[in-house]
């Protein structure tokens, strides 16, 4: 769609995928889809000794790569804990508008694909986001 015709005037795909993706997880790092979490089992106290047992070095980690700080996923839990045994949604793809060489700035993209995976469910159920990702919460605030 020309920019010149229907810029403003109709929804831009990639402003609304943006959007809809900065809802995906809540301040914490939850992810924020309906009954993501229903079916997995938080950690015994047996299990995080046997964990924090492995004697993994979180700051020997970030001095690796260079960090100051492991920020991913859920807030609430230890770096090894959300790696080891928390699920997660990722972000592996996202595109949309003009693809080609050089700059394009008359066309409002009318799509914006984009690529999520869930791991770390429980079975390894990868569906399971798929099953209550649903559109018609957006307007809720979440999925």
């Amino acid at each position: 769609m020309h920019s010149g015709m229907f810029g403003e005037g109709v929804q831009n795909a990639n402003h609304l995928l943006v959007l809809l993706l900065s809802t995906l997880h809540d301040a914490n790092g939850k992810v924020n889809i309906n009954q993501f979490y229903d079916d997995v089992l938080e950690l015994t106290e047996f299990e995080k000794e046997q964990i924090k047992a492995l004697g993994f070095d979180e700051e020997e980690l970030k001095k690796s790569l260079s960090l100051t700080e492991l920020t991913g996923g859920e807030t609430n839990y230890p770096y090894y804990e959300k790696i080891s045994s928390r699920p997660t949604l990722e972000l592996n793809g996202i595109w949309g508008g003009f693809q080609g060489e050089g700059t394009k700035t008359a066309v409002v993209p009318n799509d914006s694909p984009v690529v999520l995976m869930g791991f770390g469910l429980p079975d390894e159920n990868l569906h399971a986001p798929n099953e209550h990702f649903n559109l018609e919460n957006f307007d809720k605030g979440g999925f």
